[in-house]
């Protein structure tokens, strides 16, 4: 019931929210490659603004769960919204409990996106990520996207009030499947997380191009 409360509430939201979204902020988007439509995903993405869900929405053609982290929820004018829209909420003892949470909601087909930095830039650029987003989609056996989205730093960074009209651009990698793998190798795993954190900051263009 809640689940599909969200449903309708992101619906809404884009229907009547996005087309101004895209146009204020001259949104474009591209896609090396066709994300499963009908299916579950985990969506991995860089955190430069507050905005950054917001931008993934509006684009987005399905409804998407978001990790947030749990500080927010402490904000009382948060956390009813953050509720109404889905989110999960992650961050020390709330972590196990928001993973099992992922894994029910993608077992369920829904689509999950997280920000494996853990927190916003503090300057634009890509930073160190967690292996988080991995964990799930080894664990469901869902594709994993790698997302890039550009502009968001300089539209809303950390020490601004208000957000600025910028353009944002928003760029979705190849998926990346994992089923058959095991994360019990923390080598592996610290080396794939920094692979993809690397392909996270081609397609923001702070990186070399593949």
């Amino acid at each position: 019931m809640i689940m599909r409360l969200a449903n309708l509430l992101q619906y809404a939201t884009r229907t009547c929210l996005g087309p101004w979204v895209r146009k204020a902020f001259q949104m474009r988007s591209q896609w090396q490659a066709p994300i499963p439509m009908d299916g579950p995903a985990v969506f991995v993405a860089n955190h430069a603004s507050y905005l950054d869900p917001i931008f993934l929405a509006a684009v987005l053609p399905r409804p998407i769960r978001f990790f947030v982290l749990s500080d927010i929820y402490s904000l009382w004018w948060c956390r009813w919204l953050l509720a109404l829209y889905g989110t999960i909420p992650v961050r020390g003892e709330a972590t196990r409990l928001a993973m099992t949470l992922g894994r029910e909601l993608l077992h369920e087909g829904h689509w999950i996106g997280l920000f494996p930095e853990g927190q916003r830039s503090f300057d634009g650029v890509v930073g160190k990520g967690k292996p988080g987003a991995l964990f799930l989609a080894i664990q469901t056996g869902v594709p994993l996207i790698p997302v890039g989205i550009r502009g968001a730093y300089e539209a809303y960074p950390r020490w601004t009030k208000w957000p600025r009209l910028r353009p944002i651009r928003i760029s979705f990698g190849r998926p990346r499947f994992y089923e058959g793998f095991s994360a019990s190798s923390r080598p592996w795993l610290d080396h794939e997380t920094e692979t993809l954190m690397e392909e996270i900051r081609c397609l923001t263009e702070q990186g070399a191009t593949f």
